[in-house]
């Protein structure tokens, strides 16, 4: 309701006005914290109304593209004002969004925002991206990382899981700060499935358009990583399988070798 308003001639400077006074009252409230406002102001999930702050916000549940939502960039803002002028009491969207929607719901939130192609909100997901990162690096490196958003419960379609975009942007901000722990895809799927699942899996996903550009990709660095290993050709035959595909990859393979 504010950000229209402010959208508005005749009623942006009344609007302005209002979010000031709005700010104020909730800071007098430290009590209540971010969390409560975030609440107040209609983004989370329960569907209670506002139990102490302004009535007259209860908004309608956003649905799933909350950073899309006219009240949760009031909140950014809010939210920044409120850090500036209570420095002892700092938090981030990060963490309010993952108090309101758990542990999880940062991820799924940034995804949706990123994937909206609206500028304004893919550049708020670019800033919870980089908070969330920011923790993450305190926590968990690559493999943590993508156990922690549960990709390694679903191998077979891991590859058109949404979150492995989250994952593989997190693998890359890990490898920049930390050069020496540096990692790949390759290598931390070949620590969470193993040889022969990852194999497997990877021919069936070349089977599916759309995620048959990576798996491909996947494969050639397997192979890559096994002609470095010196791996016999017999063990590969037997991680591979008797597809049509695992025999065409061993015979790459076979060739690779012998180039070594």
């Amino acid at each position: 309701m504010l950000e229209a308003a402010k959208k508005n001639p005749t009623t942006a400077s009344i609007a302005n006005d209002l979010e000031t006074q709005l700010f104020k009252y909730w800071s007098l409230r430290i009590g209540d914290g971010p969390d409560h406002v975030f609440r107040a102001l209609g983004l989370g999930l329960t569907r209670e109304k506002p139990l102490t702050i302004f009535h007259w916000l209860s908004f309608d549940i956003i649905g799933d593209n909350v950073l899309a939502s006219p009240e949760f960039k009031t909140f950014s803002k809010l939210l920044d004002r409120f850090n500036k002028e209570n420095p002892d009491k700092k938090t981030t969207l990060v963490s309010v969004l993952k108090n309101v929607y758990g542990p999880m719901g940062p991820s799924k939130l940034i995804l949706k925002a990123l994937s909206s192609k609206e500028p304004s909100t893919e550049n708020i997901a670019k800033r919870l991206e980089a908070e969330l990162f920011k923790m993450w690096l305190t926590k968990y490196n690559p493999n943590q990382a993508f156990r922690f958003l549960k990709l390694h419960r679903s191998p077979d379609n891991v590859l058109d899981n949404p979150l492995l975009k989250i994952w593989a942007s997190y693998m890359n901000t890990f490898n920049t700060k930390n050069p020496s722990k540096k990692t790949t895809m390759i290598d931390t799927f070949r620590t969470q499935f193993g040889d022969e699942s990852l194999s497997k899996l990877l021919v069936e996903a070349k089977a599916v358009q759309s995620s048959k550009k990576m798996a491909t990709d996947l494969q050639a660095s397997l192979l890559t990583k096994w002609t470095a290993e010196k791996k016999t050709t017999a063990s590969v035959a037997k991680l591979l399988g008797n597809s049509e595909d695992g025999q065409l990859m061993l015979k790459t393979y076979t060739v690779k070798l012998a180039e070594v």
